[in-house]
C-alpha cells in the first residue's frame, strides 16, 4: 500500500503540471475513497506540508550572518544580492549561503572547528 508521502508527491506533481490545488487534492481524495483509505488524508496533508516546505527551501536563497553589520560585506562576498538574510550569533563571524540546494560555508565557526579538529587529532 502506498504511503502518505506517495500521495503528497502525487499532489505536488499534479499542481506542478498545472492543476489547481483543489483539483489535485480532490483527485487524491477520490482515489483514497475508492480504496477505503480516506483516513489517510490528514497524514497526506502533513506529508504535503513537509514536501512543499522542502521544495520552497530548495528554490530560495538564504544568507546567514552573525551580526547585522556583517550583512553588506557578506552579500558582496557571496554574490547574494537577492537572498533572504537571517542572523545567527553562533556563527561568531563570516557567513553561510544556501542557494538552490547548495550550501557555501564561509563562517568563522566552521574555520575554528576545523582548526580545533586538526589540533586534537592524534
Amino acid at each position: 500500500m502506498p504511503k502518505p508521502e506517495t500521495y503528497a508527491h502525487a499532489i505536488l506533481h499534479m499542481i506542478q503540471q498545472g492543476e489547481t490545488p483543489k483539483e489535485a487534492v480532490s483527485r487524491v481524495h477520490k482515489a483514497l475513497e475508492a480504496k477505503g483509505r480516506v483516513g489517510l488524508m490528514l497524514q497526506v496533508a502533513h506529508a504535503f506540508r513537509r514536501l512543499a516546505q522542502k521544495d520552497a527551501d530548495k528554490n530560495r536563497s538564504l544568507l546567514t550572518v552573525a551580526r547585522e553589520k556583517d550583512e553588506h560585506a557578506a552579500r558582496n562576498a557571496a554574490g547574494a544580492k537577492d537572498a533572504d538574510v537571517i542572523l545567527d550569533p553562533t556563527l561568531i563571524g563570516g557567513w553561510t549561503l544556501e542557494d538552490k540546494g547548495m550550501r557555501t560555508d564561509a563562517s568563522w565557526k566552521r574555520s575554528l572547528l576545523s582548526i580545533y579538529q586538526a589540533a586534537t587529532r592524534t
